[in-house]
């Protein structure tokens, strides 16, 4: 290929696509494994699915106010980075055995 960019692009494209169908295929089997190691029992996939959904569309829409307001996306990234970092430490301190 002549131009590096297009193909640097379709590399990243292809990458993106397969984690997303590793995600899409393996999701629920995992899930339900995880549910039944711990002696949980099944796994409400319908409420998990729906959540996942609104969760995107909240996303979207939160990226489509900043962008509208003004905020570089760079300001964005920062922001959405700072958001993921408090979430894993919520996850962590529950996985520790705390609240």
């Amino acid at each position: 290929m002549e131009d590096q960019a297009v193909l640097l692009q379709g590399l990243i494209q292809s990458f993106f696509e397969a984690a997303m169908f590793c995600f899409v295929l393996l999701w629920v089997p995992t899930l339900k494994a995880a549910s039944y190691a711990d002696g949980s029992g099944d796994v409400p996939t319908g409420i998990l699915f729906s959540c996942l959904m609104v969760c995107i569309m909240i996303g979207s829409s939160a990226y489509g106010m900043f962008r509208s307001s003004g905020m570089a996306t760079e300001d964005i990234a920062w922001v959405s980075g700072v958001c993921r970092t408090q979430l894993a430490c919520l996850f962590a301190y529950r996985l520790c055995g705390n609240a």
